[in-house]
């Protein structure tokens, strides 16, 4: 039997090519499967095709075949018979059990203390990204130190943060993108068992102005909008970066140029 996966898959032998996408479907996902005749001969063969036992297709020159996989844990199973008056008797199975890679990003930029959002990703930072993989075997799950992980960024291959068990890839973004394209084909003994892709989109560094009490200190819970209503001789405002790089910020690469009332304030 062929675990499913959407190469190409030839038999020893075998004059017919099978093409399945996608390549390592999910659950509730829906698969096309292509056979593909050497000489065109499989227009005049009578095509049976079975899933889980029962015969949902049959015609001449019937090759191709869509389903959709079941819940994650299950295993579908498709069988194929070709009668060809040239090639004679072909039969092929597959077996697809659906699986399942997420992916989680972590981006290292600034935010301010007991920040309940999440720290957004800027052109440049720092990015980690977490593959967490679901695939089933039998009645167990594999866990990640027993799959080999080949990470992509964009069409570029990250060879040397690939391997087994490595599902962490951190990385700098590109400063000139406009989002980081993330891959990562997971494998089981030489075979794939799944796919994660992500998109992570970049946002604009922000400079918000707080508050700074004397006696409270830095008041986070409301942000100076367009006015500072100051009820004393003097006040101080406080500038807090948000999604910068915290490279940038721990090797004070940030300066700051105030002005007040239009004029420099040294």
């Amino acid at each position: 039997p062929a675990i499913a996966g959407a190469q190409s898959l030839n038999g020893g032998g075998d004059p017919v090519r099978y093409i399945i996408a996608p390549e390592t479907p999910g659950p509730n996902s829906p698969v096309t499967i292509q056979a593909q005749g050497v000489g065109g001969f499989l227009g005049d063969a009578t095509i049976t095709w079975s899933q889980d036992g029962k015969v949902v297709k049959q015609g001449a020159g019937e090759s191709t075949f869509s389903f959709t996989t079941g819940a994650l844990g299950s295993v579908t199973r498709i069988h194929l018979v070709i009668n060809s008056p040239v090639q004679g008797t072909i039969t092929r199975d597959f077996i697809f059990a659906p699986s399942l890679v997420n992916l989680v990003w972590e981006a290292d930029t600034s935010v301010p203390p007991f920040f309940k959002g999440k720290p957004l990703y800027s052109a440049g930072s720092r990015l980690k990204i977490v593959a967490l993989p679901i695939i089933p075997s039998g009645n167990t799950t594999l866990p990640a130190s027993s799959l080999s992980f080949k990470w992509s960024l964009g069409d570029n291959p990250l060879t040397a943060q690939s391997g087994l068990g490595r599902n962490i890839l951190t990385f700098a973004g590109d400063q000139l993108q406009n989002s980081e394209d993330v891959t990562v084909d997971v494998l089981w003994q030489g075979t794939k068992g799944g796919r994660g892709e992500i998109i992570v989109p970049v946002s604009q560094p922000q400079v918000v102005l707080y508050v700074h009490d004397p006696l409270r200190g830095l008041l986070l819970d409301q942000a100076i909008t367009n006015q500072l209503s100051i009820s004393s001789q003097e006040a101080t405002v406080q500038a807090v970066p948000y999604f910068f790089s915290n490279q940038s910020v721990a090797n004070g690469a940030l300066s700051f140029a105030w002005t007040l009332n239009g004029e420099d304030a040294t």
